[in-house]
């Protein structure tokens, strides 16, 4: 139930990204990221390093999936590319620091939230 939650949340969110402020959408988008974060069941014992590992790779995700636009082309926020730039930066991490639970709970969510890449 909580899964399908966040699923639900996270569409809602991201339908309404293809804004033309980046710097309002870049502080939503976290602020987004950081409720469905706040939906893992480890987070209450993770949180600080959670939020951690969020605020280090949100900056890189956002400016990959965003795309200012152009004189004729309104800016666009790629959801995809963003949850999975972070969700793989973020469990990549993860690894190396030794959090396997966190890691799994992550790339859970990761799997749940992002098409599978052979289907792109």
């Amino acid at each position: 139930m909580k899964r399908l939650l966040v699923i639900l949340v996270l569409a809602a969110v991201f339908v309404g990204v293809k804004v033309s402020r980046r710097g309002g959408s870049q502080s939503k988008v976290l602020h987004d990221m950081r409720a469905i974060i706040e939906g893992l069941d480890t987070y209450e014992e993770n949180a600080d390093y959670l939020d951690a590992l969020l605020v280090r790779h949100h900056p890189l995700a956002f400016d990959k999936a965003y795309d200012l636009g152009g004189r004729r082309r309104s800016a666009t926020f790629d959801d995809e590319l963003y949850l999975d730039t972070i969700f793989h930066n973020m469990v990549k991490e993860c690894r190396e620091d030794g959090g396997f639970g966190v890691c799994q709970e992550l790339g859970q969510l990761r799997d749940e939230l992002v098409p599978l890449q052979a289907e792109r």
